[in-house]
């Protein structure tokens, strides 16, 4: 029975101290941590807004996602994700899709964050992991 205890008073404050890194990484982003594959540095919230705590306003990338969450049909935020890469826009206007710009870690919502790998190259290693749908939302 002590050995019970021990275990729940353990987990009690393994739970308290995960709370901030819950509430410091919204769901969205832990989405997108995920499902993109990316280190969490890499997924700041400036990865789809304009300023670094979230909320409105968002970045051009940020614009194309939202697109898509608020389009027909009832779709979640993953299939808005995947939806915004598969269609192949450079939300940033920096000459490298949004999709290419994940492969290559860098912002896709950000013209000052441009990939330093050329194109074909970038394409050759998406391609490998099996396209676009690599991006697709697991269910």
């Amino acid at each position: 029975m002590r050995l019970k205890a021990v275990h729940v008073a353990a987990l009690a404050i393994l739970g308290l101290t995960a709370i901030p890194l819950v509430s410091a990484r919204p769901a969205h982003r832990l989405q997108a941590i995920a499902q993109l594959g990316l280190q969490a540095e890499k997924v700041t919230c400036q990865y789809c807004h304009l300023n670094a705590t979230g909320r409105a306003p968002w970045n051009a990338f940020g614009d194309n996602v939202r697109a898509e969450w608020n389009g027909a049909g009832n779709k979640v935020f993953a299939d808005a994700l995947y939806l915004a890469l598969k269609a192949r826009k450079d939300s940033d206007g920096d000459g490298y899709d949004d999709v290419l710009e994940v492969v290559a870690w860098t912002q896709p919502g950000n013209k000052d964050s441009v990939p330093n790998i050329p194109k074909d190259t970038l394409e050759a290693e998406l391609k490998a992991w099996g396209g676009v749908d690599r991006f697709k939302a697991k269910k």
